[in-house]
């Protein structure tokens, strides 16, 4: 992003700046900034999986330091057992919501495990592998299924 008050005070048109950037950087340098700033814009976008650190637990809600301008909250109950809320320690989350009405940045743990366990599946097993499972619930002759995969092949 350029600074358009510096440009104006300095007297540069669009062209000679451009120009004079192009000097500054070479196509391998420009290609790289660009795909670097992809990363990260692209790694903070909603549905992103961040790796976070627990930095408290306030009430029901986990606070999660993901490296934004702020800490983001994960409910609680999304964690297997109250023992697995230990502040310093390092998790996966999906982010939901950067911008909530309170300015707080929703992360889904929950959400985050499921994914990488479908990952992991996807990665492991071939058509027509079985895989293990536990019934959960059932909606309308349907099995929801809870498949729990070792946390050493997520990590």
């Amino acid at each position: 992003m350029v600074d358009q008050n510096i440009v104006n005070k300095l007297g540069l048109s669009d062209a000679k700046l451009d120009e004079q950037i192009g000097e500054m950087f070479g196509s391998g340098e420009t290609e790289y900034l660009e795909q670097i700033l992809q990363k990260k814009v692209d790694s903070r976008l909603p549905g992103s999986i961040l790796k976070g650190t627990i930095v408290s637990q306030l009430g029901n809600d986990v606070i999660v330091e993901v490296g934004l301008k702020s800490e983001g909250v994960v409910d609680a109950n999304e964690f297997g057992s109250p023992e697995d809320i230990v502040a310093g320690k390092e998790i996966e989350v999906l982010l939901e919501d950067t911008d909530s009405d309170g300015g707080l940045i929703l992360l889904s743990k929950r959400k985050a495990d499921t994914i990488r366990g479908w990952e992991h599946i996807i990665n492991t097993k071939q058509e027509g592998d079985v895989v293990s499972g536990r019934v959960i619930r059932r909606i309308n002759l349907v099995s929801v299924v809870e498949m729990r995969l070792c946390r050493s092949r997520l990590s």
